[in-house]
């Protein structure tokens, strides 16, 4: 035998197994409900919106002079560009860089989709084909004025006025719900009162743009590529470059569904879906036009059918994708995406162009790579997930946000306040009512934000505020079968709480896991049908290492609440908060792996063989308990959108009146932005093709605010300096010889985890602006009893009406003079724009630290030599564990 034959039957190859371009998708069977199967009239309806547009692009595109990539003769004659004509030759017309976000608006005229269009001209030839119980809406001898006024009284609406008027005003309701997009959510608790109809209404509208045309087109057909593609053009046109890859990433899943075989059956009825849409798009044309037969019909009844017009569709797509990912500067994704466009085969000039656009691109991602590595020309603090990232500006507005969210407006913070700082007389240990929630104001007296102001005198030393994690994301580190090492990422801990499990119990529910999990009794087993273990578990797939629990989620013993003289135990109080039975049981091990290192199995043994965490996807878990929190409460509120709950309403947007990411700028990858975030979707049951509530942008905004707000837990980040650890950098997989060598000697693997594993989201905290110390006068920290329940206490003597400020770091953040381009560029990290401080900014005195200070009188904060402190909690009451703390409810809500 080779001897190199037997030595990869032991160890695999460093290079045997190459690590995907991006993380494994999860193989979702039927957990997302198709929508209808498309009819005629909606399928005609489509066509018309698309249309107008469309052509608007072919006009433009025909007056181009500038056309460096001509198709060859024979193409000219071809009727295989159909689908996507237009978009793909203006993008042949430029296509080796992107458009810049200040050209936009320039170029989207310029490709004249500045254009308004009819939107009701489409719907008046629909005005007989809207039905109630079988019954024409628009027919005057098949309805009463009595029975108009049951119908519309019935839908809380208006019901004064004359026959027609009633007529009119219950087939543009009816219109709204079949064809509007984007609906408001429910905001009224809050002081904001919306009319109850879509953002986008086409049965009232002879103004929509070429945006909410292509948009309207997508919600009646939502499985024709075709749109997506002109509605992602439309959008990389108006410089929303994360839009434009939302939409043409949706469209290239439908085309895969096409053409990759292993696609096909993935989800049952999706490939019929997709094929009758282009074909339903494509037969009316011949209703349009009025004509028996047209070359595109003609050639969709040959054997290639509707395949035949898929190519030019899916190089479309990719441009689009590829250009916005260039212009966002996401550079490692740019390559991976052009490589499977290149590894296709193509005609010359659909090769020759991506080709050209790699070679032009190649100096910029030089620059950017050198960057990286130079630390006077970038922070060299970077983590792992930000090696890769790009960049997308926080300026400009979604085009569907109703940016109607005033915070600054006394009914909103009054309604903050009552969440937030109320002490709440359930618990009967909370500390006594001293701060408020009050707007902040520029020299020019212009809102500034929010701000906790003291409502009365605060001694130092007092406990001023505490909370548990409304959101929360505890990833679990992947472990092999054979690693034996312990360490702080190894010990089983609490979901809710993260307090660490007994060993005991967990070995008790090692012994008796089949009599835990059967359906039925077994014989001589004598596991008690009412033992706490059962109170510790949920029914969650493998998600990570527990071997005790097989992957599945932990919760501290009931015995444990029962004997703090608390109910409910964590289990109950997590079913109720955020771990929701309808969303129990689903697998979610593939998310986990989305960001963590992957283990492959050879030769009996397992290895890691790559981590995802340079994809960026570290707020997935995050986002996951959002989308479920927002599915959940959807019961009540069927329009309620997942950036307006509750909890991520309150915090800092992009709409706000101040614009306070006017400067900012948001890290952005196709995985962490696009790609994981619609598998969490799907895996929730949601379909996003059909379902509009969580359109890209919905994301995004979602994304902004966790990213914003979110606080990490590790033990390993509560240090005295924030210095980087070994975790902390780009990870390179060790080779596989020396993981089994680190195995055998015991030794941690977990050097490979990611830096951060678990984010908490607390919205009372998030209230606190931040201070560069000293100038601060409260810390935070977490508590000893409830390991995820923050706290905040005064290290100062604080005044009433003074702001409370506390450092959101252990450390400066930026230099007051600037001239400290490290501490500087640190801010920009962590903020998104310079560190706005009263220290930073020069708006106060900066007292000097004295390293010999020991403990100091007021909170225990113990200076250290750089400066920084020691958060060791001074003497504050901390209140006991319980299901409802301030903010968070028991039952998550207000």
């Amino acid at each position: 035998m080779d001897p190199r034959q037997r030595l990869y039957e032991v160890y695999p190859g460093g290079d045997i197994v190459h690590p995907p371009p991006f993380p494994k998708r999860p193989d979702i069977f039927n957990r997302a409900p198709l929508a209808p199967a498309l009819t005629e009239d909606d399928a005609f309806l489509a066509r018309r919106f698309w249309q107008q547009p469309d052509e608007s692009l072919g006009r433009a595109w025909r007056a181009h002079a500038n056309r460096p990539y001509t198709r060859a003769t024979e193409e000219e004659e071809s009727v295989m560009h159909a689908l996507a004509h237009n978009v793909y030759e203006h993008l042949m017309s430029n296509p080796l860089l992107p458009i810049s976000r200040e050209d936009a608006q320039a170029r989207f005229a310029a490709e004249g989709l500045d254009e308004t269009y009819n939107g009701v001209q489409g719907l008046d030839a629909m005005e007989g084909k809207v039905f109630i119980h079988g019954l024409n809406v628009r027919d005057p001898d098949l309805w009463t004025k009595d029975a108009l006024t049951e119908e519309l009284r019935s839908r809380g609406l208006s019901t004064d006025g004359r026959k027609t008027d009633l007529q009119r005003r219950l087939w543009e309701y009816e219109c709204d719900e079949r064809f509007g997009v984007s609906r408001q959510s429910n905001l009224s608790h809050w002081g904001i009162h919306r009319e109850p109809r879509p953002v986008m209404s086409p049965a009232t509208r002879t103004d929509m743009s070429a945006l909410e045309m292509y948009t309207a087109a997508i919600k009646l057909s939502p499985y024709n590529p075709t749109y997506w593609n002109s509605r992602a053009y439309c959008h990389y046109l108006l410089g929303h470059f994360d839009l434009a890859i939302g939409d043409a990433y949706r469209g290239e899943l439908l085309c895969e569904v096409l053409t990759t075989a292993t696609q096909r059956n993935k989800r049952p009825g999706m490939y019929t879906r997709v094929w009758d849409a282009i074909q339903q798009h494509l037969m009316m044309e011949l209703k349009i036009k009025g004509v028996p037969m047209t070359r595109e019909v003609l050639q969709m009844r040959k054997a290639n059918g509707v395949n035949y017009f898929i190519p030019t569709l899916r190089n479309a797509l990719h441009s689009i994708t590829s250009l916005s990912l260039a212009a966002l500067n996401c550079w490692d994704d740019f390559e991976d995406h052009m490589q499977g466009q290149l590894q296709r085969p193509l005609p010359y000039r659909d090769v020759s162009v991506p080709k050209k656009r790699m070679t032009v691109s190649a100096p910029v991602k030089a620059e950017i790579e050198r960057r990286r590595k130079n630390p006077s020309a970038l922070h060299p603090s970077l983590y792992g997930h930000e090696w890769s990232r790009g960049w997308i500006s926080g300026a400009n507005k979604y085009p569907y946000d109703q940016a109607d969210v005033r915070r600054e407006s006394p009914y909103f913070i009054n309604a903050l306040n009552a969440n937030i700082f109320t002490a709440n007389p359930s618990a009967g240990k909370s500390p006594q009512r001293t701060c408020q929630v009050q707007p902040t104001f520029t020299k020019d007296n212009s809102f500034n934000g929010l701000g906790v102001f003291a409502i009365r005198n605060i001694k130092a030393g007092t406990l001023i505020h505490y909370e548990e994690p409304v959101i929360r994301g505890n990833l679990i580190p992947n472990r092999l079968l054979d690693d034996e090492s312990e360490g702080p990422l190894h010990a089983p801990r609490c979901d809710n709480c993260q307090t660490v499990i007994d060993p005991e119990e967990v070995q008790h529910i090692e012994d008796n896991w089949d009599a835990i999990h059967s359906p039925t009794p077994l014989s001589g087993w004598g596991h008690s049908s009412n033992c706490a273990c059962l109170d510790m578990m949920c029914k969650c797939a493998d998600v990570g290492y527990f071997r005790a629990t097989r992957g599945g989620l932990l919760f501290c013993s009931s015995n444990d609440a029962l004997s703090d003289g608390m109910a409910p135990h964590c289990l109950a109080i997590a079913r109720e908060t955020y771990h929701f039975e309808e969303f129990c049981g689903l697998d979610w091990g593939w998310l986990h792996d989305a960001m963590r290192p992957n283990k492959v199995t050879w030769g009996g043994s397992q290895y890691f063989t790559h981590t995802n965490e340079r994809h960026g996807t570290v707020l997935s878990l995050l986002l996951k308990s959002v989308l479920e929190l927002t599915l959940h409460r959807r019961q009540e509120d069927p329009n309620l959108l997942a950036h307006e709950i509750n909890e991520l309403l309150v915090l800092e947007a992009g709409t706000d009146t101040n614009e306070p990411w006017k400067e900012s700028w948001f890290p952005f990858t196709l995985a962490g932005n696009i790609q994981i975030p619609f598998d969490i979707l799907f895996n929730l049951g949601v379909d996003i093709f059909s379902d509009l509530s969580f359109d890209t942008w919905v994301i995004q905004t979602v994304l902004r605010k966790l990213l914003v707000n979110a606080v990490p837990w590790e033990h390993e980040r509560r240090g005295a300096n924030p210095t980087f650890n070994d975790r902390d950098g780009p990870k390179p997989v060790l080779h596989p010889t020396l993981q089994s060598r680190m195995r055998a000697r015991n030794e941690d693997l977990s050097a490979m985890e990611p830096s951060f594993g678990n984010f908490y989201l607390f919205p009372g905290l998030s209230m606190f602006n931040h201070s560069c110390r000293p100038f601060e006068n409260a810390l935070w920290g977490y508590d000893d009893k409830v390991p995820n329940r923050v706290v905040v206490w005064a290290n100062k003597d604080i005044r009433a009406g003074e702001e409370i400020r506390i450092p959101y770091q252990r450390y400066r953040l930026a230099d007051p003079v600037g001239n400290d381009i490290d501490l500087n560029m640190h801010a920009v990290q962590l903020f998104g724009k310079n560190c706005e401080c009263p220290r930073c900014q020069g708006r106060a005195f900066v007292p000097p630290v004295d390293s010999r200070e020991g403990k100091s009188g007021s909170g225990g904060d113990a200076a250290q030599g750089d400066g920084t402190v020691d958060w060791t909690p001074g003497p504050v009451t901390i209140p006991p564990k319980a299901g409802n703390m301030g903010w968070c409810t028991r039952r998550g809500t207000f």
